[in-house]
């Protein structure tokens, strides 16, 4: 299972004021994930309407051996193809 997070009111606010088909939304997820140093590719957002939620992998995250349940990336173990 990936980390979940939860916008900020200020992200939030943010969130309802993209305009689409303006390009907004691809600076705005990359700017929330960079704030968090998170891999702006690897977002994956959920809205009710109300409140957003979203997963994404840390940066670096292909660098290091990632665990699947839960997601905890470390280094590689030597034993790992």
């Amino acid at each position: 299972m990936r980390e979940q997070y939860h916008l900020t009111p200020v992200e939030l606010s943010r969130f309802h004021r993209i305009r689409p088909f303006q390009n907004e939304a691809l600076g705005f997820w990359s700017w929330v994930a960079r704030s968090r140093g998170l891999d702006p590719k690897t977002v994956i957002s959920e809205s009710n309407g109300q409140q957003v939620r979203f997963t994404a992998l840390p940066i670096g995250h292909g660098k290091v051996w990632c665990f699947p349940l839960p997601l905890k990336c470390k280094k590689k173990p030597v034993y790992a193809e």
